[in-house]
């Protein structure tokens, strides 16, 4: 006997065995015993997730000879004909094939004659979306005004691609992705049933790869028992699937934390010298990524291996959240230039080398201010003065340029010493316009980030600062040259000891809190725009 694979054995044969689908075998079942049916349907969703079989089990409540029934037998002539795809009540058209005006006239041709069994004339369009336009055009006029004995179904992945005029005539129903758990318990009962020894680990590696398709499913479980000596185990579906184990990601996402490059490059050459293809280790390394994203927030993916759950929780919380953020999008830019490269593992390489560089991020940070007020002097833009609570320092003329050192490092402050009078008598926003000026004045970098804080509440010790995004929050909390230079500032401008305790607080910046991109003067030059822009100091004057 020719062998049949599972998915076709399996194939639902009653609307009862329709996989999680009840909102559209339910609505059909009841307009099959109420007899309210349309004369067209559109099945759209994913692959594999029972638009087809759907349709072929319309056709046999229709055409059986206990009904119409919405419980089809599946025992009479007209059922086993539908079943077997003899029966000259119900014609199957696979558009990916037959796509021309001909095949859409042969079942126009067809129409107006009864049915052979009495029932009505079923017709399944499978792929609908590849009709061409002329046989759209064709088929218009028949789903609009069909005689009474005829029933479309058009089933299609891509509803999108439908014409606007063919889908205003259809009842439309849209299949969803099974989801994790049902696909689940399907693989495992087919198992059983099949008598396959698959293991718990496996059916979460095939769940996870058929992303909701039964079909998939079932396709991977029938090729795994072929090679599985027996039993199927999970590196059984990693062999077939090309995949490298989650191990071995998780050990490239340590060096990319570390930002270890070095490390990063020796083990995409094992990768590569142990036949993993680069293009399937990207989209692996997508998938990881994400999980670690999520394992950063306290949030566990069931998609991916929970083996692996315990360490890539610890992984995740060496990251931080701008730096996952950064790896995420290195990685989907190289997915799609990877699509026209002819070197992909240059490719993955070189969105590896961004990944795990924080400082080109920083870089492109500054380009894109630079490019901003770039755009202002080129339009004749000048941004809006805003006034500082700090007295400014007294300006050159603009013709006069001359060389500058580079202030002097903060004293050390090891030593206790007596609170120093405050520098600042006024509110808590005269005081931190105050700060900034101390902080810009001693590092660019530190006010770059500082910048972007406002000062929310000031205690005996501490000043808590609210920042939008994290990243600026986390360069301040976890850098000591940071905290020296911005604490310092702290205890000359209010007077005692402070630190500065950096707080996410992204829906509450207060009106007006927004940093100014330059502190703009009456009789500023374009030079002298950038350098506040950038928060820089005009080292020399180069004149030829």
């Amino acid at each position: 006997m020719t062998y049949l694979s599972l998915y076709r054995r399996w194939r639902p044969g009653t609307f009862s065995d329709v996989l999680g689908q009840a909102h559209v075998t339910e609505t059909l079942a009841a307009a099959i015993r109420e007899d309210r049916l349309s004369h067209a349907y559109l099945f759209s969703g994913p692959r594999g997730t029972g638009k087809t079989s759907t349709a072929r089990i319309l056709a046999k409540a229709l055409n059986c000879e206990q009904g119409p029934s919405p419980s089809p037998c599946g025992e009479c002539a007209r059922c086993r004909e539908i079943a077997d795809g003899s029966s000259l009540d119900v014609m199957e058209l696979d558009a990916a094939s037959h796509t021309s005006v001909d095949d859409v006239r042969e079942i126009r041709e067809r129409i107006p004659y009864a049915t052979a069994g009495g029932g009505r004339k079923v017709y399944i369009i499978d792929e609908a979306h590849q009709l061409s336009n002329p046989a759209f055009n064709a088929l218009l006029k028949m789903l609009e005004e069909p005689p009474p004995h005829v029933v479309f179904v058009l089933c299609t992945t891509e509803p999108h691609r439908l014409p606007a005029t063919v889908v205003s005539r259809c009842q439309r129903f849209e299949f969803r992705r099974l989801t994790p758990q049902l696909l689940s318990e399907h693989v495992t009962h087919v198992a059983s049933a099949e008598k396959i020894n698959v293991d718990d680990a496996a059916v979460a590696l095939i769940v996870r790869h058929a992303r909701g398709s039964a079909r998939d499913a079932l396709t991977l479980l029938d090729q795994a028992a072929g090679t599985g000596d027996g039993k199927v185990e999970r590196s059984t579906i990693l062999e077939i699937l090309g995949e490298a184990p989650e191990d071995i990601l998780l050990d490239l996402a340590e060096a990319i934390a570390a930002e270890d490059i070095l490390g990063v490059f020796g083990r995409v050459e094992e990768m590569v010298a142990d036949g993993w293809d680069p293009r399937q280790l990207l989209v692996q390394l997508l998938e990881e990524f994400r999980a670690l994203f999520l394992a950063h927030r306290g949030v566990v993916d069931d998609e991916v291996d929970p083996a692996h759950a315990e360490r890539r929780r610890q992984i995740g919380q060496r990251f931080t959240s701008a730096h996952l953020e950064w790896v995420l999008q290195a990685l989907a830019d190289a997915q799609a230039d990877m699509r026209l490269s002819t070197h992909p593992r240059l490719t993955l390489e070189v969105a590896l080398a961004r990944a795990s560089n924080l400082e080109v991020r920083e870089t492109q940070t500054v380009v894109a201010r630079l490019e901003r007020l770039e755009r202002l002097l080129l339009h004749g833009e000048r941004p809006a003065a805003q006034p500082s609570a700090a007295p400014p320092k007294q300006a050159a003329a603009p013709t006069e340029r001359r060389k500058t050192t580079k202030p002097a490092a903060p004293p050390a402050r090891a030593t206790p010493t007596p609170p120093a009078k405050p520098a600042v008598n006024g509110s808590l926003d005269e005081q931190w316009a105050a700060v900034l000026e101390i902080v810009r004045s001693r590092s660019r970098v530190t006010h770059t980030h500082l910048r972007e804080g406002w000062p929310v509440e000031a205690g005996e010790d501490k000043l808590v600062v609210g920042f939008t995004k994290e990243f600026h929050a986390a360069e301040l909390a976890k850098r000591t040259d940071h905290l020296d230079r911005v604490n310092g500032a702290l205890e000359e401008v209010f007077g005692r000891k402070l630190r500065i305790e950096p707080q996410v607080r992204a829906d509450e910046r207060p009106p007006g809190a927004d940093a100014p991109i330059v502190d703009a003067q009456e009789g500023d030059t374009p030079v002298d725009l950038v350098r506040k822009g950038l928060a820089a100091e005009v080292v020399d004057e180069v004149k030829s």
